[in-house]
């Protein structure tokens, strides 16, 4: 299984495995030392790998350790907020999704819902003063995945006026 690379795509963006891989294997009871492992050798390079990094967080809170997944979540944002997920060949739709730091319900679980399919997602990540990356990839459709709740109302406050630009 790829765990992460920071070097896979040519304009740098880090790949991640996606929610829905690391899902079912908790669901299937998968040993996930291995991948666990794989994730901490990539995440202890030099520079170390960001989607990595990502990756373990998504594992942890798939595990219910969520103080440290979301500390490990707040380590990959601080390198990067823009983290590509392949879903088959990725030759088909190129998605932009729209996504705030957060647990599991803080967005849209869309990287479940494109399982199956052959669809590229960039993941950019707005803080929560509503701050877009500077670089966003080129892409066919947006989507706005940042979940209506009580935690996200100041980020979707913030963000409001980006997205209607």
């Amino acid at each position: 299984m790829k765990t992460g690379d920071a070097t896979d795509n040519a304009d740098g963006v880090p790949g991640i495995v996606g929610l829905a891989v690391f899902a079912q294997m908790v669901f299937d009871q998968e040993d996930l030392n291995p991948v666990w492992n794989s994730l901490v050798e990539a995440a202890s390079n030099t520079p170390p790998d960001a989607g990595a990094i990502l990756n373990m967080s998504m594992m942890l809170m798939l595990t219910g350790q969520m103080e440290p997944a979301l500390e490990l979540q707040d380590q990959a944002l601080s390198m990067t907020r823009l983290f590509r997920r392949i879903h088959g060949n990725g030759r088909g739709l190129r998605i932009l999704a729209i996504v705030t730091p957060g647990d599991l319900m803080a967005n849209t679980p869309l990287d479940f819902l494109l399982n199956g399919s052959d669809a590229t997602v960039d993941y950019v990540y707005v803080t929560p003063d509503g701050d877009l990356p500077e670089y966003i990839p080129d892409h066919d459709v947006a989507f706005f995945a940042i979940g209506e709740s009580t935690a996200n109302f100041p980020t979707l406050l913030q963000i409001a006026p980006a997205i209607a630009a």
